[in-house]
């Protein structure tokens, strides 16, 4: 048996998006990999968490009204990184946005902002 974990925010868990489900993915990927909701060419959008389900309609939408392609990770963890999925979506589409709820002192940008001084 694997040994397991899950911590969910109030935010995940009260959001009527919490119960959004796609279409032939399963829930489980293996540790530190990233997991590509949707392939796409023009721009990456890196998130994870509760920002995921917004991230993936915001995607759909905008390719739907502007004609722009959005390739979607979801990192599922944050430490370690899944560098090797992030370098290879920006590589094709030379874009990227983070996407992330968290605060400035906690969050994901203050991460990153310290792994690369």
């Amino acid at each position: 048996m694997t040994p397991c974990s899950s911590w969910n925010t109030n935010v995940c868990i009260a959001s009527p998006l919490a119960a959004l489900r796609i279409p032939g993915r399963t829930s489980w990927s293996r540790f530190g990999k990233a997991r590509t909701w949707k392939e796409g060419t023009d721009i990456t959008v890196v998130t994870y968490g509760a920002v995921v389900p917004r991230a993936l309609q915001a995607a759909q939408r905008i390719e739907r009204e502007q004609g722009v392609s959005v390739e979607l990770i979801d990192l599922r963890t944050l430490n370690p990184y899944d560098w090797e999925a992030i370098a290879n979506s920006v590589k094709k589409t030379n874009r990227v946005i983070v996407a992330h709820e968290d605060t400035l002192e906690l969050g994901l940008r203050r991460r990153d902002r310290s792994a690369h001084r």
